[in-house]
């Protein structure tokens, strides 16, 4: 018989049952061993991945966004402005054309 390094007894309020865990050196070297590899896959997992984005990353981000979407929006006015002002020229040759046809 092996060797008891020690046991617990889990006793619980509603059931009527006791569960008892023994373990021995061996066992508790075991879970040690498990427990330290968990624990350094969690660390080497967590200098592997990138970290997570920082409030100052965030609203670095944010004011950059919202200067971009600034800058859109004057570029899309611009572009307005220098349609009508083509179409307005447009028009204007074609007066121009049609003055110099009927002379």
């Amino acid at each position: 018989m092996k060797k008891l390094f020690g046991s617990c007894i889990v006793v619980g309020p509603v059931s009527s049952g006791i569960f008892r865990f023994r373990y021995t050196p061996t066992a508790i070297a075991i879970l040690a061993l498990a427990w330290v590899a968990s624990f350094s896959m969690v660390v080497v997992l967590g200098y592997h991945f990138p970290p997570l984005v920082t409030d100052r990353d965030q609203i670095r981000l944010e004011i950059e966004n919202q200067e971009l979407r600034v800058r859109n929006r004057n570029t899309e006015i611009g572009t307005a402005k220098i349609d009508r002002r083509l179409s307005r020229l447009e028009g204007q040759a074609q007066r121009i054309g049609h003055l110099l046809e009927a002379e």
